[in-house]
């Protein structure tokens, strides 16, 4: 059976969000969590994935899957670590198993393992099968139940998984590209998945050519990672390490570095010479090259590592220039998948994009969201913010986390999904979408703990738009909604009050109000 599912777009600026359902039927005190656990190896190559769930005496108890892909821009060799235990097993304990793994990062220059695209998709793709099979027995997933999310590359291989579910073979080959490995052992199972999220993910690599075909070297720095006791990590060796782009030399970096309690460093990588380790070098980038510094401290050691291009990630990920070969860029672009990919073949998306993103410019994420998502009716949300830049920390991020595991939590319910934003004491919540939303339930300032937030913020938005309040959407019925309420049911009291003999406006949101305010969304088409 087909569902349609209720998720709307978000579409203005915001400095905070305030997503819904944070209160969750089922959360956990204590999470479990393997590190390092064996995933696939295709064309050679081990890959690997952390994972946390909650832990429960339920041993038949399921929980949806969340894979998270780190960034990268399909080149720097970004660990999985850069979803740190502390924020896994705190999404854990919310009630899902959460994996961070690893996928084949591309190199142009490498002698062999070139690892151009597609395969970061297969190995995706294999991992989507490997969690479905049964693999991991001892893993308490849903099957149903799987979501992928990711920032920058990976936000952009969440979108193409999205492109490419429940496509046949024949309509997948018609790309010219091979999205599912041989080498995947698990390819007679489906690939396909719930929903994806992505965070800065570049969406169109057709239109890359031209504005980055001259540019300074393309650096990423690494998280620290660390080798040693995890209850020892404040007596680890820090290592700060900032890199930045010489700005008279299109081949060249300024790499500035500290640490914090450590006894000993050395460098690895593609250092050239034996000269000291200094805190301020100025480093010369051939191809792509990566340079790293090890220390070593009382609680165990810690790395780091900077990793450089001279070309565009476009060229070194498809081994062409995009506009040298268009077929090939088209295949990796989700934005030119979706512009014909059914929408009720299609999984719920949410994407999310900062304003001053300077690597990925917000326009590609409007680009997709306005000519496509919203324009073709597919079933997705939109946050925009207004700082963090390419770097949002996600996961250490109270309401983006909130946003993401609501989305994933409406998805799963088959229920609409509402993201408000709130600036200052401004709120701003302009929401539209393929359906449109009514207030099914009671909401009362006498039973908070019984009220639904998503219901709360339907409202909220309503009165915000249809009468001019200006309340503060957060899904909690507080003494300004009511009062909103009030002043609602005075307005049309025939309707509200004195149907049922009522003298004095009650700011219950009963049969009656929900009634009035369903007539005038229904009316105006309205979608809150």
């Amino acid at each position: 059976m087909k569902y349609v599912y209720s998720i709307f777009l978000l579409g203005l600026v915001a400095l905070n969000i305030t997503s819904v359902n944070v209160v969750f039927a089922d959360t956990y005190e204590e999470a479990v969590f393997w590190p390092n656990q064996k995933l696939s190896q295709l064309n050679n190559e081990d890959q690997y994935f952390d994972v946390a769930w909650p832990k429960t005496d339920d041993k038949n108890k399921k929980f949806p899957l969340i894979i998270w892909l780190p960034g990268s821009g399909w080149y720097a060799p970004v660990p999985k670590s850069t979803f740190a235990r502390p924020e896994m097993e705190d999404l854990a304990k919310q009630g899902y198993v959460v994996v961070s793994m690893n996928y084949r990062k591309s190199n142009i220059a490498a002698s062999r393992n070139k690892n151009l695209f597609p395969a970061a998709i297969q190995d995706v793709r294999c991992a989507v099968r490997r969690f479905r099979s049964d693999r991991y027995p001892n893993l308490p997933i849903d099957k149903n139940q799987i979501f992928v999310a990711g920032e920058s590359a990976g936000g952009n291989i969440a979108l193409m998984m999205a492109s490419l579910s429940q496509l046949t073979r024949s309509e997948l080959q018609k790309f010219g590209v091979t999205f599912d490995s041989s080498r995947c052992e698990f390819n007679n199972i489906s690939p396909d998945i719930q929903g994806a999220i992505s965070m800065a993910g570049p969406t169109d690599l057709v239109s890359n050519t031209e504005r980055f075909l001259q540019r300074s070297p393309a650096i990423y720095v690494r998280p620290i990672d660390v080798v040693g006791s995890f209850d020892r990590i404040n007596s680890v060796p820090a290592i700060n390490m900032t890199a930045t782009p010489d700005p008279t030399s299109s081949s060249s970096m300024k790499l500035v570095w500290s640490t914090e309690r450590a006894r000993k460093c050395e460098k690895f990588g593609n250092w050239q010479g034996d000269a000291e380790l200094s805190d301020s070098v100025r480093l010369d980038i051939k191809t792509n090259e990566t340079f790293g510094i090890r220390c070593s401290g009382q609680g165990g050691s810690s790395s780091r590592t900077v990793t450089a291009m001279t070309i565009h990630t476009s060229l070194n990920y498809l081994g062409v220039q995009p506009n040298k070969n268009p077929r090939l860029a088209i295949a990796a672009s989700p934005y030119r998948h979706l512009l014909s990919k059914s929408p009720a073949k299609t999984p719920p998306i949410l994407v999310i994009h900062a304003v001053n993103d300077e690597v990925v410019p917000v326009q590609e994420a409007r680009k997709l969201v306005k000519d496509v998502l919203e324009k073709r009716k597919f079933n997705h949300a939109y946050i925009e913010l207004t700082t963090g830049g390419h770097g949002v920390q996600v996961w250490k991020s109270d309401e983006l986390t909130n946003a993401i595991t609501s989305f994933i939590d409406a998805t799963l319910e088959k229920r609409p999904f509402v993201a408000s934003v709130v600036e200052k004491s401004n709120p701003i919540t302009l929401v539209s979408g393929a359906t449109t939303s009514r207030l099914t339930k009671d909401i009362s300032i006498l039973r908070p703990f019984a009220n639904d937030s998503v219901e709360v913020m339907l409202l909220q938005n309503f009165l915000n738009r249809h009468e001019q309040e200006r309340l503060v959407v957060d899904g909690k019925y507080k003494t300004e909604d009511l009062e909103a309420v009030k002043r609602f049911q005075s307005k049309y009291r025939a309707e509200v009050l004195d149907v049922w003999g009522i003298n004095e406006p009650t700011g219950f949101v009963g049969f009656a109000t929900r009634s009035k305010i369903n007539d005038l969304i229904n009316s105006s088409k309205e979608v809150n």
